[in-house]
């Protein structure tokens, strides 16, 4: 029997991750980022400082995608880099404060979106929203799907592995 498309989850969550990004990328472009320089300086924003090789952990990007962002925002003065104190070959990435007044400003933005979308769910199941979507990234970062009786376990391990 063939799935139907409304059941089919790849394409449901393809279709709501292109309106959704169509909608955040328009946030971010009229600050002349791009999506990868968005994602780097968010996470340098949330999480950082930090080396842009811990960079990767948070981002769907790769190494030279990520070394291209830095480098944009580098030249746009939105981020420095500040050698460490234990590694002098390392640096970590931090932000400048036009990047953190652009970071708060865009975060706003894409916060009254978030805020705006999850009124379309009730109160009610908005936590159970979240908490789908983490069982799901984590079973996904685990890698092909398994087959047999330890999958369900797996995927567990791999939420217990999001959240901590």
């Amino acid at each position: 029997m063939t799935l139907p498309l409304h059941a089919n989850l790849s394409y449901r969550l393809s279709i709501v991750g292109f309106l959704l990004g169509r909608q955040t990328s328009q946030l971010y472009a009229r600050h002349s980022l791009g999506v990868q320089e968005w994602k780097v300086l968010s996470v340098v924003f949330h999480h950082g400082p930090l080396p842009a090789v811990e960079i990767e952990s948070w981002v769907t990007l790769d190494k030279s995608a990520i070394s291209r962002a830095v480098a944009q925002l580098l030249q746009a003065g939105l981020v420095k880099r500040q050698p460490r104190a234990d590694d002098a070959r390392a640096a970590d990435i931090l932000l400048t404060p036009a990047g953190r007044r652009l970071s708060r400003r865009v975060t706003d933005k894409m916060e009254a979106l978030q805020t705006r979308l999850l009124e379309a769910i009730p109160t009610a199941d908005r936590q159970q929203l979240f908490d789908t979507l983490d069982a799901l990234e984590a079973a996904l970062r685990q890698g092909p799907p398994a087959s047999g009786a330890g999958s369900a376990t797996r995927a567990k391990r791999a939420k217990r592995q999001v959240d901590a």
